[in-house]
């Protein structure tokens, strides 16, 4: 009875937090708001970073310098990146991989917050570009989401990682993945893409999870109730958003 009472109660948070999340995204889209309005979520995001005080705060406070820097000249900055987006992708590989191989945990959340660092700077230019196809990806992945805890949850089953996500099973990812797949062929998009979407969606979640395991927190921030901070709100998509802009490039 008490696990069914968490479950509901998990799923109701989740549920509130992602239609706040599309209440958020229909104001931004109606009212055709403009990219300079992504600058709080960047300082939260980046306010999460630093709280956990492994990488020098000077580091951060460089990044929201560039990245205003990045949003105040974004026409001629948006032509160097698409211009050389070739070397950024090897570039976020080779992030990603030091992240998560790296001995020593500084240099992993060096490599991590770099990684974040370049993917919002995509998803920056995916907005810009296309209002309707960067929400879009958000709403699936808050789909994703709830339908992997949900599923995982009722079906149960042997879990992925109990050490890095306790809560994550075979079961409820599988259903959320076909679920997620079908939904971006529905929308047209790329079948390539389209399943390598719906792997990121898992791995952008699990990934994020993994770093919250190694310094030892729940949440990376309490803003939202129920989630562990705007983070952990956006793990499931940062990833895909970004594959988006690299792929409509190369495809």
């Amino acid at each position: 009875m008490e696990l069914n009472v968490n479950l509901v109660n998990n799923l109701k948070y989740r549920i509130i937090s992602s239609f706040l999340l599309i209440a958020i995204i229909l104001i931004y889209y109606f009212f055709h708001l403009s990219f300079i309005f992504l600058v709080p979520i960047i300082f939260i995001i980046h306010y999460e970073i630093y709280k956990i005080k492994i990488i020098p705060v000077s580091l951060i406070y460089l990044q929201v310098i560039f990245y205003l820097i990045f949003l105040l000249n974004y026409d001629y900055c948006k032509i160097l990146l698409l211009r050389y987006i070739s070397f950024a992708f090897p570039l976020i590989i080779l992030f990603l991989a030091t992240s998560i191989m790296s001995s020593t945990n500084k240099i992993k959340f060096f490599c991590f917050n770099f990684l974040i660092f370049m993917c919002l700077i995509f998803c920056t230019v995916v907005y810009e570009s296309n209002h309707e196809i960067f929400f879009l990806l958000i709403i699936i992945a808050s789909i994703n989401d709830i339908l992997a805890y949900l599923f995982g949850n009722l079906i149960k089953g042997p879990k992925i990682s109990k050490i890095i996500s306790p809560n994550k099973t075979w079961s409820g990812t599988s259903i959320s993945f076909f679920i997620s797949f079908f939904i971006l062929n529905y929308f047209n998009f790329h079948i390539l893409f389209s399943f390598a979407a719906s792997l990121l969606f898992f791995y952008g979640d699990i990934y994020f999870s993994y770093f919250k395991r190694i310094i030892k927190i729940k949440d990376y921030g309490t803003l939202i109730k129920g989630h562990g901070g705007v983070l952990d709100r956006i793990d499931s998509s940062i990833f895909t958003i970004s594959l988006y802009l690299i792929f409509n490039i190369h495809v």
